[in-house]
């Protein structure tokens, strides 16, 4: 008896379940407090270094934040700068409509290429967006880009 099956994979989301970070309780692989708005974000400052070269200056370089058990971001709204770190740490969660013109602020601003690479790689595919608000999206973020080499 020859049993024969034919299977279509439409698509793929993973095997495992995603990691889910909770950044307001210290765990393990944490060992800064960022604030913003008021909140703590636990964070390693590792791992924030390796992916951005403003927190690598700030934890590790000749600044005052250095020594600090924890720091003040300013001009950072708190779901914005959580955003942010659920594309950088490998969580699984991804660009959205709602989010991905705060991610290329902010992935300018602390000069972080992957969330940066990700945002605009969601601008590329996306269907929800007009050609005029990629457009524009596109060009403040290399003017920013230019202002901040």
């Amino acid at each position: 008896m020859i049993i024969e099956a034919r299977i279509n994979v439409k698509n793929v989301k993973g095997i495992g379940a995603l990691q889910h970070f909770d950044f307001t309780t210290p765990s393990i692989g944490t060992d800064a407090i960022l604030i913003v708005e008021g909140q703590q974000i636990h964070v390693g400052k590792q791992f924030l270094a390796v992916h951005s070269p403003v927190f690598a200056a700030m934890f590790y370089g000749d600044f005052a934040e250095k020594g600090k058990a924890e720091i003040e971001l300013k001009d950072v709204k708190y779901e914005e700068f959580l955003a942010l770190l659920q594309i950088i740490y490998p969580s699984g969660r991804g660009i959205t409509i709602d989010t991905v013109r705060q991610i290329l602020a902010l992935a300018d601003f602390y000069q972080i290429k992957l969330a940066r690479g990700q945002a605009e790689s969601y601008l590329f595919k996306s269907e929800t967006l007009e050609l005029h608000e990629k457009i524009e999206l596109a060009v403040v973020v290399e003017y920013s880009s230019a202002c901040n080499p």
